[in-house]
């Protein structure tokens, strides 16, 4: 969380950009994890910050986000989505890339590696008031520890920062 807190800074302080290309704030949302073998589906909650940089119709948004999920594997997990973004309008957006993931709170696993994971996402959105936006996103997980598993979310995300 400093770390995130600390790049944003820099970001502020060195690119001189303005509010027109950078978004930050608050994100809250749903998930639906889906696990194949055995069949099953978990009910769970996101929480976190995001930060997007963009010019023209591209742009780069990364989220910080803690998932809380009773009975899936990716509970008490860590989530850093690094996403490209293209904007179809002023109002719709759809967004593609990488996720990656830690369970810093899951120590009972004896090998490590299983505590990391990555996975790769897609998604769209839309801009609903002049600083709300509405995200759908369907990740699915690369990695040897859940490459059974897949997540659908729904997450609506603030903009703190004014634009004009």
């Amino acid at each position: 969380m400093k770390y995130l807190l600390f790049i944003t800074s820099i970001l502020l302080l060195t690119l001189q950009v303005s509010a027109q290309n950078l978004k930050f704030g608050p994100v809250v949302g749903g998930v639906i994890t889906n696990q194949y073998e055995p069949e099953k589906s978990v009910l769970g909650v996101n929480l976190g910050l995001f930060l997007e940089y963009g010019k023209g119709n591209w742009a780069l948004e990364t989220d910080l986000v803690f998932l809380v999920a009773k009975g899936s594997p990716y509970r008490g997990s860590l989530i850093l989505p690094i996403h490209l973004k293209y904007y179809l309008g002023d109002i719709v957006y759809v967004k593609c890339g990488p996720t990656f993931g830690l369970k810093p709170y899951d120590m009972d696993l004896q090998d490590h590696r299983r505590r990391y994971f990555v996975g790769m996402g897609c998604g769209l959105g839309c801009k609903i008031f002049k600083r709300f936006y509405v995200d759908l996103i369907y990740d699915r997980a690369l990695t040897s520890i859940s490459y059974k598993y897949s997540t659908i979310g729904l997450s609506l995300k603030w903009n703190l920062l004014k634009t004009n």
